[in-house]
Parts: structure tokens; sequence; C-alpha cells
């Protein structure tokens, strides 16, 4: 019985089986670590009974299925989040732009498709945000930019068309702008080359062009 349990680590080891039948039972955890194990199955929609969690990193498992709406509606507390080198499907919920305290957004390599939702533009407090390795289509949302903390958006290795938002230029803090192996087409807009330190080294050709 670990209902007072505030911190869990449980990383780097060979862990397996469910973890949520276990972790909806501990409703004062704050941080759950789990990343680099073997364990399994969903994200049970429950998962919202977890009101003050502000740290859930699930990176490398065996996690499947969808990622639940009530994973970004009901878990107002939540400041990092990673969900990477899973075996998850579908959509990325909306529903994430609803965390308004987010600082952390890591879901590279974990089996997403589908659009962008306009709504991560909410994430003032994003600094982080990794969408990388995934069949993500469509087009980069023009609300991105309104990512004013954001210093990292990666976004390689997807199927994302069109062209590259002048709004990023918005992101007077970004460092990183990672876009490799999409099909983006177009120039690098002025915007994005004024922004320093250039976020985008490997196109400042383009930059100088202009």
């Amino acid at each position: 019985n670990l209902v007072n349990l505030s911190e869990l680590y449980l990383q780097l080891n060979f862990l397996s089986g469910s973890l949520f039948d276990h972790l909806v039972q501990m409703p004062l955890l704050e941080i759950a670590d789990v990343a680099n194990n073997r364990f399994s199955g969903s994200i049970p929609a429950s998962v919202a009974s977890l009101g003050q969690l502000k740290t859930l990193l699930l990176t490398s498992n065996l996690f499947s299925g969808n990622i639940p709406a009530a994973l970004g509606s009901l878990l107002p507390s939540l400041q990092q989040l990673a969900l990477s080198g899973n075996r998850f499907e579908g959509l990325i919920p909306s529903t994430l732009g609803q965390l308004s305290s987010l600082t952390y957004l890591d879901m590279g390599r974990c089996g997403l498709s589908g659009p962008i939702p306009s709504e991560l533009g909410q994430l003032s407090q994003l600094t982080h945000l990794n969408l990388a390795q995934q069949t993500i289509t469509g087009f980069i949302p023009r609300e991105l930019g309104s990512l004013t903390s954001i210093e990292k958006l990666i976004l390689t290795q997807n199927n994302l068309r069109g062209n590259i938002p002048s709004e990023l230029g918005m992101c007077e803090n970004l460092q990183v702008l990672d876009l490799m192996i999409n099909n983006i087409g177009g120039s690098v807009p002025l915007e994005i080359c004024a922004l320093r330190p250039d976020p985008l080294g490997s196109l400042s050709t383009d930059c100088r062009s202009q």
C-alpha cells in the first residue's frame, strides 16, 4: 500500500508487466520515472486520477495503444512528459495543448501518425518539443510560433510537407530547429534567418542568400 508515495524512480532496469494498475493507486504521486525498462500495456484513462503528477517519464519501454485524451485534459500539474521509444499508435491528442505547465514534451519514435495539433501552440511554458521519427503528416502549424519559450523544436524524419511557417521566427528563444528528412519545400523565411543564435545552421546558405 503506497498511497502516500510522491516520487517513484525505477529507470534503467529490466522490469516488465503492467505499470499503471499500480500507479493509479498512488494519488499523491508527483514524479514517475520508469524509463528504459520493459513495461507494456496501454496508458488507461484512469491516469487522470494522478492529479498531483508533475513528471511522467516512460521513455524506451513497450507501451502500446492510443494516448488517451485524459492525459492532457485532466493532469493540470504536468510539467514533463516523455513517451519516446514506445509502440503507441494513433494521433497526437489535441488535449495536450491544455497542459499549461508543461515545459518538456518528448514524443519521438513512438509510432504516432496524423497531423501536429495546432493546440500545441498554447503551451507557452514549453522549452523542448520532440516529435521525430514517426509518420506525422500535414503542415507545420503556424500556431507553433506562439511557443515563445521553446528552445528545441525537433520534427525530424516525418512526412511533413508545405513551407516552413514564418511564424516560427517569433520563437525568440529557439536554439535548435530540426526539420531533416521531411517533404518540406520553399525557402527559409527571413524571420527565422533573423533569429540569433541561428537555429538553422545546416541551412545557413539559404539565409545568407536572402
